[in-house]
């Protein structure tokens, strides 16, 4: 037995003498229900907003009621706690022009009192594209020093029309990242032509990115291909993500049975390139099928990105999504932060678990066992699997990321426990399920 092995066992059958560590409870969230409601003459949690502002006739996406200015107004919330992660703004418009600056977030410290970069506020700002149909902005807010802040909805000139509807703050681990990944923010000519909100497309060869109308009405994106693999694609803007977490990417595609190529570019807190400026990106190679994938159908995928890259602490990232057939279709684009970084799944008497990881240092030695999986009955242990770098179900990089496969025996009763080694913080507890 190599000594990683005589080692893990060990202390494996330690554990079973002593309890497990005790899963810390998340902090309380303290998020406020922005959606506008009537509320005397004004409108619940919007100071500056007037109840006569207020539209009913349910012209919105999801039909409720939503504000129109056709006056100068700053809307504004009350002090909202920062939180332990970043948390998203989501808020659908339409604007009769375009607009500088109409959503703004500003930031304060524990006393309540603006917070200050020289003599002047901080503050991240926003402008507004004109458009006649319902967009989505998508804001992340995420400031170092501060302790509290506000969102305003402005309009900032009386000649103009602003709407706004369905506002939603959440935290950034609890929805999709992308502004528009269902593909429902865009503009249409007179003549059909669809362009997407939200992507940057590009094609050097002749190669075409436009949003295409199913029969039901959905859109959804369509790449065809030039000439060139990489000449043609859909470009996310930059990404604020949480350094060393685990995002879930997730889409449905159909029209062709290659998956496209998608490349994820890995940015650090000041923007430099995480690893130098011909490399600081991945292709995504680990991509799952939900199901059977078709060309005649849509079929859902998913992929898992770690921010971290060569011992960088990730801040940000770019989401590339290259045509690799002459068409493929996209829609639903997902990338959510995984709460944790494994899931268990049960069939046939076995449990298995698949676990993305970074390691404290990178892994240079293939052999050392990356996932260990454990089944007890009481405190006896029933069954252990041990994988390691040099098996073909996990995929192992230089940065010390990783992903790996283990399966164990667990009969009616039995708890399964799944622990991280990297041979540098040591073992770590990932979690357990009861069979």
């Amino acid at each position: 037995m190599k000594k990683w092995m005589a080692i893990l066992l060990a202390m494996l059958m330690l554990l079973t003498m002593v309890a497990m560590p005790a899963v810390a409870e998340e902090d309380e969230v303290f998020l406020p229900d922005l959606s506008f409601a009537v509320s005397g003459e004004g409108i619940a949690g919007w100071t500056g907003a007037l109840a006569a502002d207020l539209q009913t006739d349910g012209a919105s996406l999801d039909g409720t009621d939503y504000l129109t200015f056709a006056r100068k107004v700053n809307a504004t919330t009350d002090f909202i706690p920062v939180q332990n992660e970043p948390c998203v703004f989501e808020v659908f418009y339409k604007a009769s022009a375009d607009l500088g600056y109409v959503i703004q977030v500003y930031y304060y410290d524990a006393e309540k009192q603006n917070l200050k970069s020289g003599n002047n506020n901080v503050v991240d700002s926003y402008p507004l594209t004109q458009s006649s149909v319902w967009m989505k902005k998508v804001i992340t807010i995420q400031k170092e020093g501060a302790a509290y802040f506000k969102i305003w909805l402005r309009n900032t000139d009386a000649e103009t029309t602003v709407s706004y509807a369905s506002p939603k703050l959440r935290l950034q681990s609890e929805g999709n990242l992308l502004e528009n990944g269902d593909m429902q923010g865009y503009t249409e000519d007179g003549e059909g032509n669809i362009t997407l909100s939200g992507w940057t497309v590009k094609s050097t060869d002749g190669g075409t990115v436009a949003g295409q109308r199913e029969s039901s009405g959905n859109v959804y994106a369509l790449m065809t291909r030039g000439t060139s693999s990489y000449a043609t694609y859909m470009q996310h803007a930059k990404l604020s993500v949480s350094p060393g977490k685990t995002y879930k990417l997730s889409f449905r595609m159909y029209g062709t049975t290659k998956l496209p190529n998608i490349r994820v570019y890995f940015y650090d807190a000041s923007n430099a390139a995480a690893g130098n400026n011909s490399s600081n990106y991945i292709t995504l190679s680990e991509i799952s099928a939900l199901a059977t994938p078709g060309a005649t159908a849509w079929t859902e995928y998913e992929a898992f990105i770690t921010a971290h890259r060569g011992g960088v602490e990730v801040a940000y990232l770019i989401i590339n999504f290259y045509c690799n057939d002459e068409t493929t279709a996209l829609d639903d684009i997902s990338l959510t932060q995984t709460r944790t970084n494994f899931t268990f799944t049960e069939a046939e008497g076995n449990v298995t678990v698949k676990a993305h990881m970074v390691a404290a240092a990178p892994i240079t030695d293939e052999s050392a066992p990356v996932l260990i999986l454990c089944a007890y009955e009481g405190k006896k242990l029933t069954d252990v699997k041990m994988v390691s770098g040099e098996k073909a179900d996990v995929a192992l990089t230089a940065a010390g990321q990783f992903s790996a496969n283990a399966t164990v025996s667990a009969p009616a009763g039995t708890v399964v426990k799944a622990f991280a080694w990297d041979g540098i913080s040591g073992l770590k507890p990932l979690g357990k399920a009861t069979k």
